[in-house]
């Protein structure tokens, strides 16, 4: 739901709580669900599923822990990519309760109306975050240099690395909004930025696999 600037926001946060640096691991798994966009004839069940939507609606943050512990039990050399995913999955989770449903109800538009105005909104939000956040040129040159991998029947690594690099080069080519959001103002994110953080934080912080934050 939100977009990538929205997420890394989220993922540098959460370093700062744990006072540590981002491994490019951790920032990759941040963006990893969404390269399912680079996958040929991708539908929206395509999405749903490697996102978990039916799995957190019915079970809630409890599918997240869930899907990390089977990642990196799998997987061991993935914990940074993994709690990366799991912290998108979460992200999306706080942002549909916090944003996106307000935003629905606040305006009741038809539903393809209601499509364009949020993408009108987020990406101009997320360009603004882009433009002004003072860690993305680290996050940027930590990002090229991340290794994509496999991620079980998830996603392939080229998905992924397709997707890093589509996201590296996507907002020297979006032009600015002709007038500035309404219902997603950089203030209203910005706040769910700092609120989704630090929920995320004390819910990780009850997951027993997670034995150590991502660092460099």
């Amino acid at each position: 739901m939100p977009l990538p600037m929205v997420h890394l926001a989220v993922a540098i946060e959460l370093t700062q709580i744990w006072d540590s640096e981002p491994s490019p691991a951790f920032l990759l798994g941040t963006l990893a669900p969404d390269a399912i966009h680079m996958r040929p004839g991708t539908s929206a069940a395509d999405k749903g599923r490697v996102h978990f939507h039916r799995a957190i609606e019915e079970q809630g943050f409890d599918a997240a822990r869930q899907l990390h512990a089977r990642l990196v039990a799998e997987q061991p050399d993935l914990h940074d990519v993994a709690l990366g995913y799991a912290v998108h999955l979460l992200t999306d989770a706080l942002w549909v309760e916090r944003l996106f449903l307000p935003f629905r109800a606040a305006t009741s538009l038809p539903r393809d109306v209601e499509r364009a105005l949020y993408y009108r909104e987020t990406d101009e939000v997320d360009r603004l975050f882009y433009v002004r956040a003072p860690w993305r040129p680290d996050v940027w040159r930590a990002l090229a240099v991340a290794q994509p991998a496999d991620l079980a029947e998830l996603l392939r690594a080229d998905e992924i690395g397709r997707w890093r690099d589509r996201t590296l080069g996507w907002f020297d080519t979006l032009p600015a909004a002709d007038e500035p959001p309404r219902h997603f103002t950089c203030e209203r994110v910005g706040a769910f930025v700092a609120e989704a953080a630090a929920t995320i934080a004390r819910e990780l912080a009850g997951w027993e696999q997670v034995q150590r934050q991502p660092h460099r």
